[in-house]
């Protein structure tokens, strides 16, 4: 199978998007620990168009939760995760070949394996750390997200949040006003994958030509 530009990103739960320990209260409900950086980051994988999931074998409310809070759709209580995302590529009409698998442990494996690219946090399994594409420096639950899209992706997500996010600041948008472009954007992306309104040309000229890396 020959890897294509991740166009789709799937992260598992536990250990990617959280740091992989769980607090037990004595009534027995879970909590996990987050980043809340990862937010602003899917924030810009929505802004790129960039299709989104999470596939989890948890069944836990939390992992809904969070999904929830960043807008991802959700596959959860999943005990093969290579049957889930072969189903949900066949529905929502994408292939393997070009999505990026997030995982950390035994059981992301197999799915890892047959995505066309692959990443893991720096904690990960060490079976895991052998098979992906890339093995990040972040750990889990520290922020992923942001070393995926800067990266993997070429995405300087900093600059794609100041060039349109409600909070960026006067100094911030200048900044990417003052650097626009004119020239032509990169072609070779999918056809579904448009320019997205409220983004800098500059950065989103930046982030196309990075395609053929």
């Amino acid at each position: 199978m020959r890897s294509l530009r991740p166009n789709v990103l799937v992260f598992d739960f536990d250990g990617v998007l959280t740091d992989n320990k769980v607090y037990v209260g004595q009534d027995g409900t879970e909590m996990v620990r987050c980043n809340r950086s990862d937010g602003l980051v899917f924030d810009v994988f929505r802004k790129l168009r960039l299709r989104v999931f999470i596939i989890s074998r948890e069944s836990n409310p939390v992992v809904a939760a969070r999904a929830r809070k960043l807008q991802v759709p959700l596959i959860q209580a999943v005990t093969d995760k290579l049957d889930a995302l072969s189903s949900l590529a066949a529905k929502e009409g994408f292939t393997l070949a070009e999505t990026l698998f997030v995982g950390n442990d035994l059981n992301d494996f197999h799915v890892m394996k047959a995505s066309g690219t692959s990443a893991c946090p720096a904690d990960s399994h060490p079976r895991i750390r052998e098979i992906a594409t890339y093995v990040l420096e972040t750990k889990g639950g520290d922020g992923v997200a942001g070393e995926i899209a800067e990266k993997v992706l070429g995405a300087e997500w900093p600059d794609i949040i100041f060039s349109w996010h409600p909070f960026a600041s006067p100094a911030g948008r200048g900044h990417a006003e003052n650097h626009e472009t004119t020239a032509p954007l990169e072609t070779s992306l999918p056809a579904w994958i448009k320019m997205p309104s409220g983004v800098s040309r500059r950065i989103w000229s930046a982030w196309c030509a990075s395609s053929s890396r």
